[in-house]
């Protein structure tokens, strides 16, 4: 019974750590959920306190899962116990690996042939803003947003702002060929002084895309394609969630099979 005790008592706390754990990362709705639902199960397997042979006890835990679900758990479960041991929770920092590496994107992931937006530079500027999506990965808004000051074409960069953090793009040299940096203006894409709408963007995007028998593409579609594209060339899904300003790599795992 006492021991019982004890162990409900642990585990309370280490739920309280989680919760101010999460409450700290200030994340979006469906990655909190993702990250307390692995800290939960977490919690229950490692029971009444972290240390080696708990930790063990989570690594065999977790060996029947495929390699994108472990090292998801993983990455969550090391941010929480780096928290630990920079809260002074632990008196060791444990961090956990796996050995497993993620499996290539499927074959049956199939990447569109988009080979007509790079054709030529055309005068239509409905080609620079799919090239935004494909080689960028970037949002109608975000796209909308730019402004050319961002933009360190020497270096080959892009420095994304917005009111939460600053992202480093590199700009490749095929996509520099299709793009120059407008002159004596704010925004890339303004009219007035002022953003184009979003509605601009779809009317100016869909006729384009129309044009270049692509119907059936979108900007979302398009933005998967970069996401492909990006996975196929060997980039982790950290660093791409980065590039995507997304907080967590989760909901990029769909694209893995």
């Amino acid at each position: 019974m006492i021991s019982n005790i004890i162990m409900t008592l642990a585990q309370n706390h280490l739920k309280n750590e989680i919760a101010q754990f999460l409450k700290q990362r200030q994340l979006a709705k469906n990655s909190y959920q993702a990250y307390a639902y692995d800290l939960d199960q977490f919690c229950q397997v490692v029971a009444e306190q972290i240390d080696r042979s708990s930790l063990s006890r989570y690594e065999q835990f977790l060996l029947p899962l495929k390699a994108s679900a472990k090292n998801r758990k993983l990455s969550v479960v090391n941010q929480f116990l780096y928290y630990l041991y920079q809260s002074d929770q632990l008196q060791t920092f444990y961090r956990l690996t796996s050995q497993e590496k993620l499996p290539k994107p499927s074959k049956e992931t199939k990447q569109v042939d988009l080979s007509g937006l790079y054709q030529e530079k055309e005068k239509d500027i409905g080609q620079l803003l799919a090239l935004f999506i494909v080689e960028l990965g970037l949002t109608p808004s975000q796209i909308l947003s730019l402004e050319v000051g961002w933009f360190e074409l020497e270096l080959r960069i892009l420095r994304l702002v917005n009111k939460q953090q600053v992202r480093i793009l590199p700009l490749s040299e095929q996509f520099l060929t299709y793009f120059s940096l407008p002159q004596n203006q704010t925004y890339v894409f303004e009219h007035g002084g002022k953003p184009y709408s979003r509605q601009w963007f779809h009317r100016v995007l869909t006729t384009y895309l129309k044009n270049k028998g692509l119907t059936s593409l979108t900007a979302h579609s398009l933005r998967e394609e970069y996401i492909k594209r990006q996975l196929a060339a060997g980039l982790d899904l950290s660093t791409l969630a980065k590039r995507l300003g997304l907080k967590s790599p989760i909901t990029l795992e769909k694209y893995y099979h």
